[in-house]
């Protein structure tokens, strides 16, 4: 499912009435002349709706292609409820017209209009437009004939066009929220997503409960990332349309967008209460149940929308993520493929296959797949010179984009020893809070920091021959699990802070230091997903209770609470070392666990911290993780010693039993290695 864009071609079109209080769809206003099946009004906007939903998927721009068919089948609904409502007049106040060049001058671009709505209704567009044209050279102001001229525009991809018909329409006829709400969608071909939710907002300022253009404004909302409007908007729209499965559908999708999974599940199976056959509902209910970590229940979610849409692409691509995380991984290859089968281009559907590549091990093919990322969200600002293609770097400068979660820098930066050593000159974008640790540990490049929505920090750079996203250089220089051998320890700490937080690990007392950190950010901010993917503190009661051992924190967010029902429960103390920023101060991070003897950690930044360091590093997994890349350990970190949950456990305590049994053992063996070796 998808918030849609809808072309609502006739609602306010000419002068009609407005249903009168206590009816839907009928009615008359005193002067108006008869009423006409607004009915026929809400099914051009149920066919615009359903033939653009993909085409709105992808943002703005639509191509021809994409609109032609729904603008064009809607346009003639439109004309067809205008003939039959026997429209008898302009919207305009005829009588200036008429005192101006009388009467029988005046009735003759209405009469054309009606040739020309006719011609529109039959499919003969182009006879329609040029009749339009006929009839706005004897009244140039005529709404309608603007209108529908502009909406001949928009059907044969001149955006631009619509955009000056409508505007000019809606400039003349101020008053009709459709001329306003289809000059929205104009603007939205062409771009203008700011001037399309303004237009919507107009529309529904003239008429609050216009059903379509607040559909429109949920959908231009959330392309902006106006997520908290859209979902307000939305409930209106389902309080306006609680019988409208896809409304109660596209409130689920912004629910589990805000990061309220239950919420939406409840908003996804009132939708599929009010329609159970629809597979585009059953596909989004799949993908909250796996933000619900109901893996299970998602891959049957999953296909049942495949056995109501077998042509469907989505669900077979979402298939393919709900078969990987159950380490089905050649099942999920299968469903990835077969998603590519009905829809080559699907960029979704070519990542989560990538995911699943790389997982069995098959690392060329999943890198190429994984480079359909940059098409589903820009992960940095185009830059003007070529991509860097694998060629010869001699002499040549080449710039690398920061990308993805800054856990993924650090991870992915394995790769950036390789280019220095190839290229003439490498500059390397990076999250500024890394800036520091990056320009000492690759001396010979040049290191910035900056956020990826700036532009301005190239200024001063010297000319840049090629450029390319951190992640790619992947399929460059890691296309085996043989090139990963010898690649750990490309991060320098910093030597004199790393001298200090020992002094300080020192003061604690004896025993063996060890730095925890439990869960990643994202899991705090979302608490009520991903729970399968990282243990609560509270689940690590045996391996604090292990003697000898002083604990630091290393957890990244907001933990203190936590820390505290630690100590209060357990008697276990994690220490939290003054002065030190574990969220902002990476280069600070690095050199507390250069400082430590053992960091216990699973996938997020502080393992790739531990593991780009060379630090001995414990990590914990679920046995889906690509990260693996189809091996038992994490041929990343040559020093990390991996934890994987088995398929079959209920939870984490068998991982961290074994766990303390090895901090156990560790211990002993420090106790009886000879002292002064």
């Amino acid at each position: 499912m998808t918030s849609k864009i809808a072309v609502h071609a006739a609602e306010e079109m000419v002068s009609r009435p407005r249903a009168p209080a206590g009816r839907e769809g009928r009615g008359a206003v005193p002067g108006r002349g008869p009423g006409f099946s607004l009915d026929a009004m809400s099914q051009s906007a149920h066919l615009v709706n359903r033939s653009l939903t993909r085409a709105w998927q992808a943002g703005p721009g639509v191509p021809v292609e994409a609109i032609e068919n729904c603008v064009s089948r809607a346009a003639r609904v439109a004309c067809n409820a205008m003939r039959t409502g026997q429209m008898a007049a302009n919207r305009r106040n005829r009588g200036m017209a008429q005192a101006r060049s009388g009467a029988g001058a005046a009735e003759a671009p209405q009469e054309l209009f009606r040739a020309a709505q006719a011609h529109h209704q039959s499919g003969r567009v182009e006879e329609a437009e040029a009749t339009y044209r006929r009839v706005l050279a004897l009244d140039p102001e005529h709404g309608d004939a603007l209108h529908l001229l502009g909406l001949i525009a928009l059907q044969r991809g001149r955006a631009h066009e619509a955009a000056e018909l409508i505007g000019k329409a809606a400039r003349v006829e101020p008053g009709s929220p459709i001329y306003h709400c289809n000059l929205g969608i104009a603007l939205h071909a062409l771009g203008q997503l700011e001037a399309a939710v303004a237009a919507f907002r107009r529309a529904l300022e003239i008429r609050p409960d216009y059903a379509v253009a607040l559909g429109n404004l949920v959908a231009g909302l959330k392309l902006l990332g106006g997520l908290d409007e859209a979902l307000g908007a939305c409930r209106r729209l389902r309080d306006l349309r609680p019988g409208d499965p896809e409304v109660h559908a596209n409130l689920g999708e912004l629910l589990r967008d805000a990061g309220e999974p239950e919420a939406a599940l409840e908003a996804v199976q009132r939708a599929l209460d009010l329609g159970p056959e629809q597979a585009a509902a059953h596909n989004l209910l799949g993908s909250v149940l796996l933000e619900l970590d109901q893996v299970a229940a998602a891959e049957a979610a999953f296909r049942r929308a495949i056995a109501l849409a077998p042509e469907f692409a989505p669900p077979h691509a979402n298939l393919c993520e709900a078969l990987r995380q159950q380490d089905r991984l050649e099942e999920a290859e299968a469903a990835g493929r077969r998603a590519l089968e009905i829809d080559p281009d699907y960029a979704t559907a070519h990542w989560n296959r990538a995911y699943a590549l790389l997982g069995l091990g098959r690392l060329a093919e999943g890198w190429r797949e994984y480079e359909h990322r940059l098409r589903i969200k820009a992960h940095h600002r185009p830059v003007p010179c070529p991509r860097w293609q694998g060629g010869p770097l001699d002499g040549r400068t080449i710039l690398v984009l920061a990308e993805q979660g800054v856990g993924d820098e650090i991870q992915f930066a394995s790769c950036l020893p390789d280019l220095v050593a190839r290229s003439g000159h490498c500059i390397i974008q990076c999250d500024p809070r890394l800036e520091p640790l990056f320009a000492r540990s690759f001396p010979s490049a040049t290191v910035r920091g900056a956020a990826r929505e700036e532009a301005d920090w190239l200024a001063g750079l010297p000319p840049i021959d090629a450029h390319l996203p951190l992640a790619s250089l992947l399929g460059h220089f890691r296309p085996s699990i043989e090139s990963f051998a010898g690649k750990g320890g490309y991060l320098a700490p910093d030597p004199e802070r790393r001298e200090r937080f020992a002094e300080q690990l020192a003061a604690l007392g004896p025993g063996l230091t060890v730095g925890l950190s439990w869960r990643s950010m994202r899991q705090r901010l979302r608490q009520r997903s991903r729970r399968r993917h990282y243990a609560a503190l509270e689940d690590w009661s045996e391996l604090l209770a292990v003697e000898g051992v002083r604990f630091v924190n290393l957890q990244y967010d907001k933990a203190g609470p936590e820390l505290a029902e630690a100590e209060a429960r357990f008697g276990a103390r994690i220490h939290q070392l003054p002065g030190l920023d574990l969220l902002d101060d990476f280069d600070g991070v690095a050199a507390l666990i250069a400082a430590l003897d053992l960091v216990i950690a699973p996938n997020n930044t502080v393992h790739g911290l531990a593991g780009a360091l060379n630090a001995r590093l414990w990590t914990f997994h679920l046995p889906s993780s690509w990260g693996i890349l189809g091996t038992d350990g994490y041929p990343w970190f040559p020093s990390a010693r991996m934890y994987r949950l088995a398929a079959d456990a209920p939870d984490w305590s068998p991982v961290i039993a074994r766990m303390a049994d090895d901090l156990k053992r560790l211990l002993r063996d420090r106790q009886a290695r000879p002292r002064g070796r």
